[in-house]
């Protein structure tokens, strides 16, 4: 009977084999999954952060004011008093924002978040934090190309002229737009601005 068992043994070992193979297959997909689903969270979270600390850390000095706290007077009036009072484009950095202020304030409304993340998930906290070392680079790279118009490589782009654009708009009008690189909450909060289309009057237009 030899003969009649080699054939069973190899197709078990196929089966276990082709089991073990759809079982890491079905485990990568998880962890891609999870991956995937701890970017968006971390997209989420920077995107709240950089609303956050810019519309009522560094547009509100009133909150300034009522919390006593030097440091929101120095980073409102930096940005609201310099920075906003530049022109929009310009050739030399000025003492308006600055990168260390900015992210100290991004990292006091963080922790909380951070917190939350740890709680419901430290994977995904660590992905936020490995996120948000290229998110500051980025940020900084970008907000300074929107200024200094340098003719960086992505300065084509489309994603980064629309993100300009809404830049832009910010300066004009400063209750909006207040997210520059991660859209999302403007949304949210309602506080996205687009520009209305201009009517034209009835003498404007042609009689037929």
């Amino acid at each position: 009977m030899e003969w009649a068992k080699e054939p069973i043994s190899g197709v078990s070992t196929r089966i276990v084999l082709l089991t073990n193979s759809f079982e890491s297959m079905e485990g990568n997909s998880m962890i891609a999954q999870h991956l995937a689903v701890s970017l968006a969270c971390a997209y989420i979270s920077y995107s709240f952060i950089e609303y956050s600390v810019h519309r009522w850390a560094m547009h509100r000095m009133r909150i300034a004011k009522v919390l006593r706290s030097s440091f929101l007077r120095v980073l409102c009036y930096n940005h609201m008093a310099r920075h906003h009072k530049r022109e929009y484009r310009h050739e030399t950095d000025e003492e308006d924002d600055r990168l260390s202020h900015i992210s100290i304030a991004g990292i006091l409304v963080g922790i909380p978040v951070a917190a939350l993340m740890y709680w419901i998930d430290p994977f995904t906290l660590g992905v936020t934090i490995v996120f948000g070392m290229f998110y500051s680079v980025f940020w900084w790279i970008v907000h300074t190309e929107m200024h200094r118009d340098k003719g960086t490589f992505f300065s084509k782009n489309a994603v980064f002229r629309y993100l300009e654009y809404r830049h832009q708009l910010h300066h004009e009008f400063p209750g909006t737009n207040y997210n520059v690189v991660l859209p999302l909450f403007d949304w949210v909060f309602r506080t996205y601005k687009v520009p209305k289309p201009k009517r034209h009057s009835p003498s404007s237009q042609t009689s037929h």
